[in-house]
């Protein structure tokens, strides 16, 4: 293409191509062209902020963005927050304008003020004057309209696309035009993954294994429009089934591949697969046994590098010992085909459990006295002895007269014949409003 440039300039370009590079600052292409500036183009919306800042003629303030206000003494040149200062939102109209306060204290806009209200040019219903051509409910349908006429492009399977249209007409009829048109987008992601799963039915064995019973929960109305049009039916059992076997999935997964871990996983969930289709176990009991294995082996290693040692396991059941029954399990396949021999531990007995509880009723019942340090000490250490390292009431009254004390910050290190035993410090310097008054004691042994 030929232009006329200057002779003197003989690297000179156009205006047309200088508008059509990209902004030097937004890096778009194709947008009007606001200012040519040294370095390149800019387009109007980033054409502002090479502008020179000059005072707002209302509050003096420095602003690139001056715009045209009129006021009683004339044009002035307002920065946008002093052009907005005296904007409202309509009462009739609930459009952002220069507002009146009418007689009965309403915020209403000249349109409204003046006019009141006329007729929709669409569906014929009055409707506020400040709203222009159409009623809120006419745009609102249009636009979601528009949108399902927009977003079917997204969807290549014709059986797909006709789906598409026939929900966004349903949705209308379920909830308003307004949320249709504004959650429409959301919804043809459900119909999107839909179009790459293919399928020749859709039926509820394909969904759940094709999503999931998350993915389904998420998608609430297109499963629930889907279910009226198709029949689908899915049953709490399905899905608790689907549920379960995903977990066990996630489970073996957590676990990197190729690792002992991960074939143990592996191994397990094959016997537990025998034993199911055996009619010995149920999906839900699978994932039961399968949650503790997967976490013994992440005890072990979070690597998955070796089997479960005795050390690990045992660390485990103290961390959580709800898992025990569950574990045991695990602890059986280990023995019988592998040949790896955990012992489980010996449950507490019920006369310990029931000793600490009486511990700790003694030592709340101490911690609510009042304050006598000498007292108050002399029971903590002995009580502390016997909670936090089990000891007997015998040994803990030897190791608190023959014992050296060395104090710390946060407790008492007690050293008896080359062995140490850390208390945390007294209840009389303890927060009376702790929750260690009542119950937590566990936690606050921890160690030093």
């Amino acid at each position: 293409m030929f232009k006329r440039l200057l002779a003197s300039r003989p690297g000179a370009i156009c205006k047309g191509c200088v508008a059509a590079m990209p902004c030097i600052r937004c890096r778009r292409i194709g947008r009007p062209l606001g200012k040519i500036t040294p370095t390149g183009p800019a387009c109007t919306s980033c054409s502002v902020y090479f502008q020179e800042a000059r005072p707002c003629e209302v509050c003096s303030e420095l602003s690139r963005e001056l715009c045209v206000l009129q006021t009683g003494d004339g044009e002035k040149r307002a920065c946008p927050r002093c052009l907005r200062a005296g904007h409202r939102t309509c009462s009739s109209c609930r459009k952002h304008r220069v507002c009146e306060q009418a007689v009965d204290g309403k915020w209403l806009c000249q349109l409204c003020a003046d006019v009141g209200e006329v007729a929709c040019g669409t569906c014929s219903a009055r409707m506020p004057a400040g709203c222009g051509k159409r009623c809120s409910q006419c745009y609102w349908v249009e636009r979601c309209e528009r949108g399902s006429t927009q977003l079917v492009e997204l969807l290549k399977a014709k059986r797909v696309r006709d789906a598409f249209i026939a929900f966004a007409a349903w949705l209308q009829t379920q909830v308003s035009a307004q949320r249709s048109a504004l959650r429409l987008r959301r919804h043809v992601e459900f119909f999107e993954m839909l179009d790459r799963a293919g399928g020749d039915t859709w039926t509820s064995e394909f969904l759940l294994k094709e999503f999931g019973t998350a993915t389904l929960r998420k998608y609430e109305l297109p499963v629930r429009w889907l279910r009226l049009q198709t029949g689908v039916a899915l049953s709490e059992e399905d899905k608790s089934r689907e549920a379960d076997g995903r977990r066990v999935r996630n489970a073996i997964s957590s676990m990197p591949e190729g690792t002992a871990a991960r074939e143990l996983l592996g191994a397990f969930q094959q016997e537990l697969e025998r034993r199911r289709a055996a009619g010995k176990l149920t999906e839900r009991s699978m994932r039961l046994a399968f949650r503790p294995a997967a976490a013994l082996l992440k005890v072990e290693d979070p690597q998955g590098s070796r089997p479960p040692s005795q050390s690990a396991l045992e660390q485990y059941l103290k961390e959580v010992p709800g898992q025990r029954a569950a574990l045991s399990t695990f602890v059986g396949f280990l023995k019988a085909s592998q040949q790896i021999e955990l012992r489980m531990p010996p449950k507490p007995a019920a006369s310990s459990v029931l000793a600490r509880k009486a511990l700790e009723k003694q030592i709340a019942a101490l911690m609510a006295q009042p304050v006598d340090a000498a007292l108050v000490a002399k029971r903590w250490t002995s009580l502390a002895l016997r909670y936090f390292h089990h000891l007997s009431a015998s040994d803990a009254n030897t190791v608190c007269n023959e014992s050296t004390h060395q104090q710390g910050d946060s407790g008492t290190v007690l050293v008896y014949r080359g062995q140490e035993y850390w208390i945390p410090a007294e209840p009389m310097t303890l927060s009376p409003y702790s929750e260690a008054r009542t119950h937590g004691l566990d936690d606050v042994g921890a160690g030093p």
